[in-house]
């Protein structure tokens, strides 16, 4: 009767929370079932898992648990694996999801607000690594992103995805990089930030010019 009701439910909304519960019983409960549940649960792990980009991106910034998500294959397999590998997998996996997410008109910016919460964990600074990486002038986002940051009292602000694609940016423009954080010191919402802004991004005497004009 359950797996009938997370069926129906499936077949109408996304339900990530589910997918997660899933996910946490292949990774340490499977041993426990026999195989018809270990069978049944496995169909629901491919049911449940979301499959819009959209979806998929707020599955990411809701779990703080990251490392199961994405990686597919025999759970014994997955168990046994360094930690290191899977961390650098995981990672790689969400920075592909904003390099996808980038492509997709309007988007990041239906999505900014869950982006740019105090509450998206880590995997929001690898969304953004992959979106620098993908978008060859991210000015548009970072306007919006501005937008929201003048909106909102700053301990709901959380700046892991500007981190993500400042340092993604840097990557393929180092100069547009400056560029930004030169302006960003002289701009009456930017400045309260660039410290942070900073931590994704090579030190240089420029940096800590700009770190120490911000904070005067």
């Amino acid at each position: 009767e359950v797996c009938a009701a997370v069926k129906e439910l499936a077949s109408v909304v996304s339900w990530p929370q589910g997918w997660f519960g899933i996910k946490s019983i292949l990774r340490f409960e499977l041993g426990k079932c026999n195989e018809s549940i270990q069978i049944e649960l496995r169909e629901l792990e491919i049911l449940l898992k979301p499959k819009a980009i959209a979806d998929m991106i707020r599955a990411r910034l809701l779990e703080s648990d990251q490392l199961d998500l994405d990686l597919d294959g025999d759970d014994a397999d997955q168990s046994s694996e360094i930690t290191g590998e899977r961390i650098r997998r995981s990672n790689q996996a969400v920075e592909e999801l904003g390099k996808a997410a980038a492509t997709v008109e309007g988007l990041l910016l239906e999505l900014l607000p869950q982006l740019m919460s105090s509450k998206s964990g880590a995997s929001a600074f690898h969304l953004g690594v992959g979106v620098g990486k993908q978008v060859t002038e991210p000015n548009w986002i970072l306007d919006a992103a501005k937008e929201h940051i003048a909106t909102f009292t700053p301990e709901t602000v959380g700046v892991l995805f500007l981190r993500g694609l400042l340092n993604g940016w840097h990557h393929a423009s180092p100069a547009s990089v400056e560029e930004f954080l030169d302006r960003a010191v002289r701009d009456a919402v930017w400045v309260k930030w660039v410290m942070d802004l900073h931590l994704s991004v090579p030190m240089s005497q420029s940096a800590y010019a700009r770190i120490h004009q911000s904070i005067k």
